[in-house]
């Protein structure tokens, strides 16, 4: 369980990396 929140927020952090470059992009 306590395994499973840490992976989320590791993916969480990458997802939200990935918004911020396409927002770069995107200018």
């Amino acid at each position: 369980m306590n395994n499973k929140i840490r992976k989320d927020k590791i993916i969480f952090k990458l997802y939200k990396k990935k918004i911020e470059l396409e927002k770069l992009e995107n200018y």
